[in-house]
């Protein structure tokens, strides 16, 4: 499972959208059972970030992709749980609702932003929070 997670990172890193997306579609189809929950959250997590590449006319399935990602990074017992999976989680979707590139921007998805970013620091602080490029 690993060299499937660090083979779509890779792949994205170099801005190969297409062949990142389907090395993590094949992740998640591959990470079967609950003992495989944090890598279908790592897979709808690099979905999301591929989603968001896209640009603002894919946000919609990239916010949907990250809310899988957290429900299935929340079955994994806590003692196993990536806090960097949930900053990064939280960190793409306030880039999301930040975006000026959504058309649909609003106080309300500000707030939410923010209520994203500090759930962040609350997971992990600033100088640990990830940048999902080398995660």
């Amino acid at each position: 499972m690993d060299a499937l997670k660090y083979k779509a990172l890779l792949l994205l890193n170099r801005g190969e959208l297409d062949n990142a997306e389907r090395a993590f579609d094949r992740l998640r189809q591959r990470a079967n059972g609950q003992e495989n929950a944090c890598y279908r959250a790592d897979a709808y997590l690099g979905l999301a970030t591929v989603k968001s590449k896209r640009g603002a006319e894919n946000y919609a399935g990239a916010l949907q992709s990250l809310a899988t990602a957290l429900s299935n990074i929340n079955m994994v017992p806590s003692a196993e749980q990536h806090r960097c999976t949930f900053s990064e989680i939280y960190s793409l979707q306030a880039e999301i609702y930040s975006s000026t590139g959504w058309s649909s921007m609003q106080p309300a998805i500000t707030a939410n932003a923010r209520k994203c970013c500090t759930r962040c620091d609350m997971v992990a602080p600033a100088n640990q929070v990830p940048d999902r490029t080398i995660a």
